[in-house]
């Protein structure tokens, strides 16, 4: 079982590879002096195969026509054709395959530096924009090196402190009582205290 699966594996395998063979194409072959016959691979007498120095030619029985000397088939026009002819063909296709991926290669390369250009200029922008922000914010004044930080100095104010009122009513009240017993009593001035009024010295 498993060696009927992998010879079926293998047959798919090469099929995809195959060149599809067709029997209709041998009338024309003997028409144009070709000999229809069996190759051991792929790419048999085609002319593309011939010319193309990247064609890929997979081992594999297949029936084709063979042209002879200097000669191949043509597979487009199912033809047998002089190999110089077709070679003028190929060239022209080539040029112009290669025009082609000069010119997607050309458009690749100046999509690239279109967006280098659009990425430099956004991290300018952004340079920009800090050094324009640092700018405008106030930095701290640092203290230099090898000197102590000095403590803020205290607020001295220049006016003078100001006396509420009620201190000097009581100030006074006791001033008048004093000289008052004063003049009752000159040998003796007890401090008299007003009841309901409670002393409060005042500040130094």
């Amino acid at each position: 079982m498993r060696k009927k699966l992998l010879l079926i594996s293998v047959l798919l395998f090469c099929s995809a590879f195959s060149r599809p063979t067709t029997f209709n194409d041998r009338a024309t072959c003997e028409e144009t002096k070709g000999v229809w016959r069996q190759f051991g691979n792929s790419c048999v007498d085609e002319c593309e195969a011939q010319l193309d120095e990247f064609a890929v030619c997979t081992d594999i029985t297949n029936s084709a026509c063979e042209c002879g000397k200097s000669r191949c088939w043509n597979d487009k026009i199912k033809s047998c054709v002089a190999l110089s002819d077709y070679k003028k063909i190929f060239v022209v296709r080539q040029k112009e395959e290669k025009k082609i991926a000069e010119e997607a290669r050309k458009k690749r390369e100046e999509e690239a530096d279109k967006k280098q250009e659009t990425i430099i200029s956004n991290v300018v922008k952004t340079l920009e924009a800090k050094t324009a922000t640092n700018a405008t914010t106030p930095t701290a004044e640092k203290p230099q090196e090898n000197q102590p930080a000095q403590p803020p100095s205290p607020v001295v104010s220049s006016t003078p402190p100001t006396i509420p009122p009620l201190f000097l009513q009581q100030e006074k009240v006791v001033q008048d009582a004093q000289k008052k017993e004063e003049k009752n009593n000159p040998v003796q001035s007890p401090t008299i205290s007003i009841p309901g009024l409670p002393f409060i010295p005042l500040p130094q």
